[in-house]
């Protein structure tokens, strides 16, 4: 799959920018495979449930920060 990213949310300087922007971006493009990964094995039936697959996304978001990106630790 595909995914789309404006570039004001990936991209950043490590010179000018924070060091929190960089979390930012790790944290927008984890979330986003997060949902790829796991989007349509807990597609809710009802969007009343839609919060189990958001909750997931960003449990798998902070996850895969933490395992990837040794010294964050979120």
């Amino acid at each position: 799959n595909i995914m789309f990213f404006s570039e004001s949310k990936i991209f950043y300087d490590d010179n000018k920018d924070p060091t929190y922007q960089k979390t930012k971006v790790a944290l927008t493009v984890a979330h986003k495979l997060a949902h790829q990964w796991f989007g349509n094995l807990v597609t809710p039936s009802w969007w009343s449930h839609l919060w189990l697959s958001k909750g997931l996304a960003s449990f798998f978001q902070t996850y895969i920060i933490n395992k990837v990106i040794e010294f964050y630790y979120i």
